[in-house]
């Protein structure tokens, strides 16, 4: 390339930039074509990294497009900081197009950048920038497109996808007021972000485990099981469930019983439900069931009685808990050696219940259980 083309090239580019910036424009005819249209769309927000997302800027033209600029108005830009701008796919690449920001105003200007001295002009279809955003708050920004068209009589309109009046990129720097649409909003923060539910850090270092391939023909969004129990009384209380588990973006849990309560003590045992509400209070629609190894009637005890359950559904297994059941998965105790046995219930799983309530050596290991149940999802889903 000439070193006069690259002169003309930048100097081409600041009079673009000039001209998308000013209130007026010299030597541009302004028209109301209304069948020239230009149609804007920004995406929801996709998070990316911890405390940072992504929006997409599609924009959709019927005419040979050059030059664009277009302002995000955002409800909280101390927070939610537009950090960096890259060109989209829909933007042509013969244009070389140089993409600007700032995020103090919002806007973002895209002017061509190639040094050829002519370029064909085309209509943009798709997305032409995909914008950062870092949020530092608790909460959440709304994000949108001002929806200010620059015509002749709104010389302030912010809204500019600059009409090649000859066809070409390099010299069409003619403006009209074209019939412009806006749509879509974003929402960035954590707030924004439906909430699931996650383990503490004490929850993973105690080796309990969220199950989400056992959900019970869909009964539940998964099961978390793997608790050992720390004194008799502990499935009794929700504690052991609120230090080892917590919602994730800023939501909460609703805890029940296994007969549906919600009081401040209870029986928290095999059979409570967790309900994963988000930021705002509303349900995610996840709810989770407990499984206590051991705990079949659902009491938050594990002792003799429930021993001598199981060893009735071992003798009698027509009595037993169905198939696919997250009472049946209580009962399994005894790790077998066999996966495809794990889901039977017998003797075995009445013996390893009775060792635990007294302590001796043929106790179950409830995170050893949670471990196997885990890798196996064949019987349980």
């Amino acid at each position: 390339m000439s070193n006069a083309k690259k002169v003309l090239s930048i100097l081409l580019a600041v009079v673009m930039v000039a001209c998308l910036s000013v209130n007026a424009f010299a030597a541009v005819t302004y028209e109301t074509d209304t069948d020239k249209t230009q149609t804007w769309t920004l995406s929801e927000a996709t998070e990316v990294g911890t405390n940072e997302y992504q929006v997409n800027v599609s924009l959709t033209t019927n005419y040979p497009t050059g030059s664009i600029q277009f302002v995000v108005e955002n409800t909280d830009n101390t927070n939610a900081v537009l950090t960096g701008a890259t060109l989209g796919a829909a933007y042509p690449a013969d244009y070389e197009g140089e993409i600007s920001f700032s995020n103090s105003t919002g806007k973002v200007m895209i002017i061509v950048g190639s040094g050829e001295d002519t370029l064909p002009g085309v209509a943009i279809d798709g997305v032409v920038a995909t914008l950062t955003y870092t949020y530092s708050g608790t909460g959440s920004a709304t994000l949108t497109i001002a929806d200010a068209p620059k015509t002749e009589a709104a010389p302030d309109g912010t809204l500019i996808a600059a009409r090649l009046s000859n066809g070409n990129a390099i010299t069409g720097t003619e403006i009209v007021g074209q019939t412009a649409t806006v749509s879509g909003t974003a929402t960035i923060g954590a707030a924004s972000l439906p909430a699931d539910l996650e383990l503490t850090a004490a929850g993973n270092t105690a080796g309990v485990k969220i199950d989400t391939h056992k959900t019970f023909g869909g009964a539940y969004a998964g099961v978390v099981y793997g608790f050992t129990r720390l004194a008799t009384n502990t499935f009794k209380s929700k504690t052991y469930l609120t230090n080892n588990l917590q919602a994730t973006n800023n939501g909460s849990l609703l805890i029940k019983t296994s007969d549906n309560k919600t009081a401040a003590s209870g029986n928290y045992g095999t059979g409570a439900t967790i309900e994963v509400l988000n930021s705002d209070g509303t349900s995610t629609g996840k709810i989770y069931v407990v499984v206590i190894f051991g705990d079949v009637d659902q009491n938050g005890l594990i002792n003799t009685t429930d021993a001598s359950v199981v060893k009735g559904w071992a003798s009698k297994p027509a009595t037993a808990p169905a198939a696919n059941t997250y009472l049946r998965l209580a009962a399994n105790c005894y790790k077998a050696t066999a996966a495809a046995v794990m889901h039977n219930i017998q003797t075995n799983d009445a013996t390893a219940i009775k060792g635990f309530n007294s302590n001796n050596s043929l106790k179950f290991d409830p995170v050893q259980l949670a471990a196997s149940h885990s890798a196996l999802n064949s019987f349980y889903q």
